[in-house]
């Protein structure tokens, strides 16, 4: 057995790409990414390769994470570098010289993204009532709280998920339940100024009608500020040939209007991503 395939069976990381490569997959349904998400967070590493990048602990990357990274800051060298050569070592290293750390905005920069969207259209009042759809762990709710949001509520549909978040005490309520076109128990319509949805637009996530009930529960005035994988649009068959006539059709209606939508990088490693901000009437 190769050295590779000892360091992959003897790291306990190597989980987080298997789950995130099934969550991935083309046509997976609603409960079966509910279930994924579930197991996630009960393994407890969710957060983990995302605050590993934040405080700059290289020996808590999965290998394959190590030779993506090292990728970005080596080009060159990583088609020379076997994998189990990019060992703590390097990485402690890269730490060292700030490559590591600033590989950060290059591995994943959707989060980054869309607190420049929000910040966009709330530069001064933390006072609004925010939604974080698809909150996960609270990874965007610590977000929002470090820029002075405080009424903020979670939505998720993994009870697990929602209780790692509710360990954090980022939000005010955690609501579980699906997104999509129908109410959401608990929330009244015009409740909140903010809806934030960042990576839950995808396979076996959120669908395109769950927008019509974005509209029903955002205040007149409200904003819908989502970053998604650009590719979606036309890969994924949630959103192929759908999106664009649903926004069509919800701004000839009167519902809403785009206020802006831009490509950027690197929404998750080399995959573009999209952020689109949607105002409420």
């Amino acid at each position: 057995m190769s050295s590779d395939t000892n360091q992959s069976a003897a790291d306990p990381w190597n989980d987080i790409a298997v789950v995130n490569e099934k969550l991935l997959r083309p046509g997976i349904s609603l409960q079966e990414s509910q279930d994924l998400y579930n197991m996630w967070a009960r393994m407890g590493t969710y957060d983990k390769v995302r605050h590993s990048f934040k405080f700059g602990s290289p020996h808590c990357l999965p290998w394959q994470t190590r030779r993506r990274v090292f990728s970005f800051a080596y080009p060159k060298r990583v088609l020379v570098l076997g994998i189990s050569e990019i060992s703590d070592y390097v990485f402690a290293v890269l730490c060292r010289e700030q490559l590591y750390l600033s590989a950060e905005a290059k591995y994943y920069t959707a989060h980054d993204q869309l607190m420049t969207g929000v910040l966009s259209i709330f530069p001064h009042n933390r006072d609004i009532r925010v939604l974080d759809v698809g909150a996960g762990t609270g990874l965007i709710g610590e977000r929002l709280r470090d820029h002075g949001f405080k009424n903020v509520d979670a939505l998720d549909a993994s009870v697990e998920m929602l209780k790692a978040a509710e360990r954090k005490g980022v939000y005010q309520r955690y609501l579980q339940g699906v997104f999509t076109q129908d109410p959401i128990d608990g929330i009244d319509n015009d409740t909140y100024d903010l809806i934030v949805m960042c990576g839950v637009c995808g396979p076996g996530a959120v669908p395109v009608e769950a927008f019509e009930e974005a509209v029903r529960i955002l205040k007149p005035n409200g904003y819908v500020v989502n970053c998604m994988r650009a590719e979606y649009l036309e890969t994924c068959p949630e959103y192929r040939g759908r999106w664009q006539p649903f926004v069509a059709r919800l701004e000839e209606e009167g519902k809403w209007r785009l206020v802006s939508q831009h490509k950027y990088s690197n929404h998750y490693f080399n995959h573009d991503g999209l952020l689109i901000i949607h105002q409420i009437f």
